[in-house]
């Protein structure tokens, strides 16, 4: 209820993002911010200006009113505007078709941002002036103040300073835009004179125009100088470099295969670089691979002659005689063993035979050795003849070494002077192309529409000027509430107060402008749930059912100190509680006037033993409380209060009830309340949300718990969710229980 968590803070901005101690720690020093966490909501944002609605409102006034005055003073303007076509493509430097494209996506913009630049420049300011011969007009120069000039300067000093300031004129005032994926560009002038605006605005696009061919122009004009002196020194570089490359060639003795001195060639291309040494050791290079092929081949059919007879190589399959041999040895053996089968072996028929037989033996086992002897031969000849190359090969290669050693400085030159042929083609060839294209140059930029010679008047605008004036006027009036609010640490909602302060919040009660008799005494009324829900609190925090002595104090008068002691009191007794009030402000006593009842006896007189407590105590049938007023004021309330005397009157009265609460003076200023607080079992404080200020809750705290107070909390009243920018706290005071009308 009244005592619910609430879910923003209030306070001073600066409290804001410093963090407060947690309830029960100490106290910091007054002014000293209590830390807080978080940052501004939009809530708090909202009931910050609320606060300060009055600052806000009249800065915003003031300014609404002076940009009306302004736009009422001021001299009218009008704007003119041209409109001009920018084709996306480069400039063709060099004269050649092929780089006449457009420009790269991601270039456009850089393109378009360089024209409005050259728009804006001092150069073409000063063609303007001098085509529309604007340092004589007296039109412009009286708009502009440029027709009177210090007596000091001469004639011609004069004229000079008077175009050089309309130059500067136009390029202050002139503008272009491009629109928004397009490259078409408005050429935009203001000033007083419509006519003069439209004049000057056509002028800058035609000079625009002409300007760029002109730029276009002397850039081919430039490219084709350079390219002649280009194509005269590479020339010339061109016969020097063939001329050392011969000379070179001629002293180191570099003679081509064709039989030539060496060259760098013609234009035609390089000559070829082939020396005799080079072209002799590639010829033996060759012939040494051949050989060394044949020997590994020759090598291979003496391995396989070794190791096998003669007569099954493949050699011998080729060879006639040996062929021939194998036949006439195939026939003796066949003669012999028929001659074996008629005679024995000792007949002279088959000797004879056998005879035959060994001659032709003999012959084939010398053909063998013969073809055995030659595939030998064949393998020595091939590793010499390896050799032979090998050692050629060796020697052409020590000489191709050295002589390539004196060719380095030669190819050098060479491709030098190759280099330059290629680099003078192509700058004959651009040359060529330039000559043929310079006369017919397309222009990439054309006038669209010119300007009205109307014009349009764009200021002042009354709109406008009152939509700027309103909002400079809130964010100044805004930016002085924030530097107010911000050395401003007045208590505003209940956990602002509950963090600053390191007490206990034991409830609040909403705003209401007048707390009348009736609200007091409607049980269904906001202020009554408030307090129902503040006693609820009070009664927990204080030990329950126990008998207990509250004293009710506040920081300062008049911020519901005694309204909230009756309520307790009230509260108190009608859940069957024996509960006293006692009126203990010695300085302003109004509980008799709040409840109707008399004060002419009462908690002075019976400490002065005046009266007893009986005569003293009156009870209050519709509350069903007693009730002590203060009777008759004190002298010396700070020596009656310091007696004994008061704490043996006050446990008489503790013992006979279960509730004593002690409306006392307020804290600031005065010695009562943190002396009352340490003959009570409990003490409570009251601040007034939005009055109180939080180093003088701190002060009052402090000195009530140094004077052994036992502070059971505080109650905050008089909240309102506006100001404190609270958006859930007290949302159910607009719940009402049921149609009242029907109670």
């Amino acid at each position: 209820m009244a005592d619910s968590a609430v879910s923003s803070d209030s306070g001073s901005i600066a409290d804001r993002f410093i963090k407060s101690p947690p309830s029960g720690a100490p106290l910091a020093n007054e002014g000293e911010p209590a830390p807080q966490d978080g940052g501004l909501s939009l809530a708090q944002l909202r009931s910050m200006l609320w606060r300060q609605k009055s600052l806000v409102i009249v800065l915003t006034a003031v300014a609404l009113i002076a940009g009306l005055i302004f736009t009422l003073l001021a001299t009218p303007q009008y704007t003119s505007q041209a409109t001009v076509v920018v084709e996306n493509e480069s400039l063709n430097v060099n004269g050649d078709p092929q780089f006449t494209r457009g420009i790269a996506a991601a270039e456009t913009q850089r393109y378009l941002e360089t024209q409005r630049k050259i728009i804006e420049s001092r150069n073409l300011a000063l063609v303007v002036v001098d085509v529309l011969g604007l340092a004589g007009n007296e039109r412009f120069l009286a708009i502009y103040g440029l027709d009177e000039m210090p007596a000091a300067l001469g004639e011609g000093e004069a004229e000079t300073a008077r175009r050089m300031l309309a130059a500067q004129v136009l390029q202050n005032n002139v503008t272009m835009e491009f629109e928004i994926n397009s490259r078409v560009g408005t050429i935009g002038f203001t000033t007083a004179d419509p006519i003069l605006a439209s004049q000057i605005v056509n002028g800058y696009a035609a000079s625009y125009v002409a300007e760029n061919v002109r730029a276009e122009s002397d850039t081919n004009a430039y490219a084709r100088g350079l390219l002649q002196r280009q194509i005269a020194e590479g020339q010339a570089k061109l016969q020097e470099t063939e001329r050392k490359a011969l000379v070179y060639a001629r002293n180191n003795g570099l003679v081509d295969a064709d039989g030539g001195i060496a060259d760098g060639g013609s234009e035609a291309g390089p000559a070829p670089n082939t020396s005799i040494t080079t072209a002799s050791l590639s010829q033996i290079n060759s012939g040494y691979v051949q050989a060394q092929q044949d020997r590994i081949l020759a090598e291979q059919r003496w391995n396989a002659a070794r190791r096998v007879d003669p007569l099954s190589l493949p050699q011998a399959r080729d060879s006639t005689v040996i062929q021939g041999l194998l036949a006439q040895r195939a026939a003796a053996q066949g003669e012999l063993d028929q001659l074996r089968q008629r005679y024995v072996d000792a007949a002279p028929e088959v000797m004879q035979a056998q005879a035959r037989l060994d001659a032709v033996e003999s012959q084939l086992a010398e053909a063998g050795s013969k073809l055995r002897e030659s595939i030998r031969q064949e393998y020595l000849t091939a590793r010499e003849q390896e050799r032979q190359l090998g050692a050629a090969r060796a020697q052409y290669a020590d000489d191709t070494l050295e002589e390539q050693g004196r060719r380095v400085e030669f190819n050098l030159l060479n491709r030098e002077a190759q280099t330059m042929r290629e680099t003078l083609a192509e700058l004959q060839r651009r040359l060529g192309i330039l000559n043929r294209t310079s006369d017919t140059a397309a222009n990439n930029i054309r006038i669209l529409d010119q300007a009205d010679p109307a014009g349009v008047m764009t200021s002042p605008n009354l709109l406008r000027n009152m939509l700027m004036s309103l909002m400079l006027g809130l964010f100044v009036g805004g930016g002085l509430a924030i530097v107010r609010e911000a050395f401003d640490d007045t208590l505003y909602s209940p956990q602002d107060a509950e963090k600053k302060l390191a007490l206990p919040l034991l409830g609040s009660t909403p705003y209401l402008a007048d707390v009348s008799s009736e609200e007091m005494d409607d049980m269904h009324s906001d202020i009554n749930e408030a307090y129902f829900a503040i006693r609820s609190s009070v009664d927990f925090a204080t030990g329950g059912k126990q008998k207990k002595s509250i004293q009710v104090t506040s920081c300062r008068p008049a911020e519901g100190k005694s309204t909230t002691s009756v309520a307790l009191a009230r509260d108190f007794a009608r859940i069957g509680r024996r509960t006293l009030l006692i009126d203990a402000d010695f300085r302003k006593p109004q509980l008799h006037k709040s409840l109707g009842v008399s004060a002419d006896k009462g908690f002075v007189d019976a400490l002065m033993n005046e009266a007893s407590i009986a005569d003293v105590t009156q009870s209050l049938p519709q509350t069903g409380l007693d009730f002590i007023p203060l009777g008759t004021l004190p002298p010396n309330p700070a020596q009656l209060l310091a007696s004994d005397v008061l704490r043996d009157f006050l446990e008489q009265l503790q013992a006979k009830y279960d509730v004593v609460i002690v409306d006392s003076a307020p804290v600031m200023g005065l010695a009562d309340a943190p002396v009352l607080s340490g003959l009570v079992d409990h003490t409570l404080l009251v601040l007034e949300a939005g009055r109180i200020k939080t180093g003088q809750a701190r002060q009052a705290v402090r000195r009530l718990r140094e004077s052994g107070a036992n502070m059971a909390g505080f109650v905050l009243t008089k909240y309102d969710q506006a100001k404190a920018g609270d958006e859930d706290y007290y949302y159910y005071y607009s719940y009402s229980y049921g149609n009242r009308g029907q109670e």
